[in-house]
């Protein structure tokens, strides 16, 4: 079984990034978002390509070495699920 894959839902989404955050306004729904640094890190990881946790966890590894890699790798998951329940990325299935 392949594990599960994710990717941004960037469609109807205006999004203003600065300092590694970004503000996002979700015109299907209204919604307004502030992702923090590391959810925004995660977004730009899996707008273009479908990761699993794995790989998006294994790609900020390499860009934040000094993170501890237990916390981060919580944190990405955290990150993953709140990203999931906005509606911002999606589980996707080839």
């Amino acid at each position: 079984m392949n594990p599960t894959r994710y990717l941004a839902h960037l469609e109807g989404l205006t999004v203003f990034a600065a300092d590694g955050q970004a503000v996002l306004f979700d015109a299907r729904d209204g919604g307004l978002h502030l992702l923090t640094e590391l959810p925004w890190a995660v977004m730009e990881r899996i707008c273009t390509q479908a990761m699993d946790t794995e790989a998006v966890k294994a790609a900020l590894r390499a860009e934040y070495p000094d993170d501890d890699p237990a916390e981060q790798a919580a944190a990405v998951d955290r990150a993953l699920n709140e990203l999931v329940t906005l509606g911002l990325v999606r589980e996707w299935t080839p």
